[in-house]
């Protein structure tokens, strides 16, 4: 997966789609809130380098490889992040019995 980001990048792709496809694949996920806000510091971080540049590039590689390192697989089982937190804001139980 690191090497399709890298391999986006070289052909000049948009960002802003590398950033949504990435933060799609970590809502889908059951993430917990240590590793979303990982995720954010990883782009934010990366807004601070001149885009297409080698720091930039590593940045988004190393986001890449942390949510390969989290999100091994699908968790069908599992509710999304996002499902849980519209549950919450209609003020249903996130988890019943």
């Amino acid at each position: 997966m690191p090497r399709l980001v890298q391999r986006y990048l070289h052909l000049g792709h948009p960002e802003a789609k590398l950033i949504d496809t990435l933060t799609f694949a970590a809502v889908r996920e059951d993430l917990d809130l240590h590793s979303l806000q990982v995720l954010e510091a990883g782009f934010t971080q990366a807004e601070e380098w001149r885009p297409a540049s080698a720091e930039r590039e590593l940045l988004y590689t190393a986001i890449c490889r942390h949510l390969a390192a989290h999100c091994p697989t699908r968790r069908s089982s599992s509710q999304s992040v996002a499902a849980a937190a519209l549950r919450l804001q209609k003020g249903e139980e996130v988890y019943g019995e």
